[in-house]
This record gives structure tokens, C-alpha cells and sequence, in this order.
């Protein structure tokens, strides 16, 4: 890091940007590993809440849904029925099984009433944080 912040001292970066950057260093160098700490769980909860926001969907859909295209994130399925079984103890996800032919049944879960209502604050939450992040970058408003 002391290599990188010697060469952004060199390119005349103002110190709150440096700062800025290895704070979004950070924060991708703990998505990039999955590391499994508090702002973690709390993040995967968010995740999971914003893909139920769409549909009913199963464990491993889940997880495709969130690693998406690129698999920037990476989370695992024993990682995720922790955060499952947390979201139904609070009501916020409801899960059902449902019969499959030939094949095992699977656990689909939707989300409740509460879970709407969570997901709308996380929404809220996330836009404010964002919107914060692209002025320090300088970005034009999302649309």
C-alpha cells in the first residue's frame, strides 16, 4: 500500500481522496474475499433481501442471482443458509418446500411483508451511501 500512496502522492491526489480510495480498497479486498465479518453478514443480508425483491427463489438461485455475470462477489452457500435461517427468525423471508419430479425437494423462499418493508429502508440506506460516494468521486448524479 505505502507503494501506491507514494505514487498517488506523486500525481498530486488530495489527501481525502487517498483516504477515500483505500477506504474503497478495503471494502473491495473484503468482497473480493468474502471475508465473513459483521458488515458482511450485514451486506448479505441486503443481498438477499434485494434479490427476493424480485421473486420467490431457492438457495442456489439465490446465490447465482448475487455472484451474477462477472462474480465479483463471491459468496458460498454455507455462507448464505446462515443468513436464510436469521432473515426467517426475524420474519422478514418466509420459506417453503416445494416438490420437485424426480429430484429432491427444495426450500423456496419469499419475502414478507416485513421483509418489504426492510428491503425499502435498505433501498433507502443504499441510495444515500451511494449518492455520497459518486459526489466524493466526483460522478454526475444517477439517474
Amino acid at each position: 500500500m505505502a507503494c501506491r500512496t507514494s505514487q498517488a502522492r506523486q500525481r498530486n491526489l488530495p489527501p481525502t481522496l487517498l483516504t477515500f480510495l483505500r477506504a474503497a480498497f478495503g471494502i473491495f479486498t473484503i468482497y473480493q474475499n468474502m471475508m465473513y465479518s459483521k458488515v458482511v453478514k450485514t451486506d448479505l443480508e441486503s443481498l438477499v433481501l434485494g434479490v427476493l425483491g424480485s421473486g420467490p427463489m431457492h438457495g442456489y438461485g439465490i446465490v447465482r442471482q448475487i455472484k451474477g455475470e462477472s462474480e465479483l462477489l463471491k459468496v458460498g452457500e454455507s455462507q448464505l443458509y446462515p443468513v436464510l435461517r436469521r432473515l426467517e427468525e426475524r420474519g422478514w423471508i418466509a420459506g417453503s418446500w416445494e416438490i420437485q419430479d424426480g429430484r429432491p425437494a427444495r426450500k423456496v423462499y419469499t419475502l414478507t411483508e416485513e421483509g418489504t418493508r426492510a428491503l425499502a429502508k435498505r433501498r433507502k440506506e443504499f441510495d444515500a451511501y451511494s449518492r455520497h460516494l459518486r459526489g466524493l468521486f466526483g460522478l454526475p448524479e444517477a439517474p
